[in-house]
């Protein structure tokens, strides 16, 4: 009995996965759905670099003002682009993660 039910549970997500990538795909889905999907494209990996055009510019653990700067990078110094977050970028220098303002990290 156990082994019916989880089967009739697999089938049903099986099936609700079906009719929700057919509904996305043919744009019936509302607003949430799109909104996930959107979030889903825009957190994508961009593989792209940037190169520090201010004097100084802080590495900061998060995107704003407010966050905490990790340590400062270099003019010129290249940084390995993850996402972009409004102005702000997500990136990599020295197998460290942060965020910089985008103003002053010319992308390549």
């Amino acid at each position: 009995m156990k082994k019916l039910i989880l089967l009739t549970l697999l089938m049903i997500g099986s099936l609700a996965c079906t009719l929700t990538d057919t509904a996305l795909k043919s744009g019936q889905m509302g607003g949430q759905a799109r909104l996930t999907q959107t979030l889903r494209r825009d957190l994508q990996p961009l593989a792209s670099q940037c190169r520090v055009t201010a004097e100084d510019l802080n590495f900061r653990a998060g995107p704003g003002m407010s966050s905490e700067v990790l340590f400062v990078v270099k003019s010129a110094d290249v940084l390995t682009v993850i996402h972009a977050s409004n102005a702000w970028l997500n990136v990599r220098f020295h197998n460290r993660v942060g965020w910089v303002h985008s103003n002053y990290c010319e992308r390549k």
